[in-house]
């Protein structure tokens, strides 16, 4: 509507820091449209703090859906999605690290990382400790405290500003289409808030035939489908499902997973940019990148790229006034 005109022409996003999304939106469409549209995608995304976001990130969110649908951010939206899924470029990316002399250790839990006078030696993983001049942590604010218990107080008081929701997706492979819809945003009245049928844009018969169906949510850490394996999840979704397509049966069902992740979606109130961290904690050679830096974007893949970009060159220039110090002592 003419609010979504208005917030696409405005380019600076500092001056809708200070009000949330839900005041500032009624104001401009009015209590019963902000009822109908924008109140259930904000509870869907952010639930019980729903009333807590910063107009800052939904004027973003409208200001680049627009831009990248009209083409004016340099290149007009178009869906694609790679053969092989992104995992075939993040092996391409694995080899290439190996080549150039790099080690990757997968399934292996750091336990902590280890400083001494105030700057980091390395990490302590599957029992063993490991030597590092720098460590770069990309976990989310609640597991990064916990294996970094040597942070300044200052630094942790940041890190606590940030509240999460978590993710969970249940992935269905059925036998047959649930709808002739890729991507379809749900009324928060359902236990998920998209149901993305990926075989819409990509054929089944890519995948063996098999229908994929995603369907994700944000949750509070205490939700209870948390705690479900993925048959409790299809149990608690099934009506919802039914609304949907009212002939799915379970019998479609030819596999299921369920995923849930503590970090999914930082909570971004009002305010949002003094609540960043930065990527240097305050220990010589440990830095931090994780979504709660993205802002006022929304988290995604191609931010997640440029916060990785920053941070190598930022530890890049760490190591080199290191260096330099040394050789001056020398």
């Amino acid at each position: 509507g003419l609010a979504s005109l208005w917030l696409k022409r405005q380019a600076d996003w500092r001056v809708y820091e200070d009000v949330t999304a839900r005041a500032w939106m009624e104001r401009a469409v009015g209590k019963q449209a902000f009822d109908a549209f924008w109140g259930p995608l904000l509870r869907g995304k952010f639930a019980e703090h729903a009333d807590e976001i910063g107009m800052a990130w939904l004027h973003w969110k409208i200001r680049l859906r627009f831009g990248s649908r009209e083409g004016r951010l340099g290149a007009k939206e178009t869906l694609g999605y790679p053969r092989g899924s992104f995992r075939s470029y993040y092996f391409a990316l694995a080899d290439h690290i190996r080549e150039a002399g790099g080690r990757i250790s997968l399934s292996t839990p750091v336990e902590s990382v280890v400083t001494e006078l105030g700057a980091v030696t390395g990490i302590r993983a599957d029992g063993a400790f490991h030597e590092f001049d720098q460590v770069l942590m990309t976990t989310p604010n609640i597991i990064t405290k916990r294996i970094a218990p040597d942070l300044p107080a200052s630094y942790v008081e940041i890190l606590d500003r940030v509240r999460y929701q978590w993710a969970s997706c249940l992935v269905l492979a059925l036998d047959r289409p649930l709808s002739d819809v890729y991507w379809l945003s749900i009324a928060d009245d359902l236990p998920f808030v998209a149901c993305v049928e990926h075989t819409n844009l990509v054929g089944a018969e890519r995948y063996g035939g098999n229908h994929l169906v995603y369907l994700s949510n944000y949750v509070a850490p205490d939700h209870p489908v948390l705690q479900m394996d993925a048959e409790e999840a299809l149990t608690a979704y099934e009506d919802s499902i039914r609304r949907i397509n009212p002939a799915f049966d379970r019998s479609w069902v030819r596999e299921k997973w369920f995923f849930r992740d503590p970090g999914g979606q930082p909570v971004i109130t009002t305010n949002y940019s003094a609540s960043i961290p930065s990527m240097e904690t305050g220990i010589g050679g440990l830095y931090l990148s994780n979504t709660t830096q993205v802002y006022p974007e929304d988290r995604g893949q191609n931010y997640s790229l440029q916060l990785g970009e920053q941070a190598a060159e930022l530890m890049d220039a760490g190591a080199r006034a290191v260096a330099g110090a040394r050789g001056a002592r020398i």
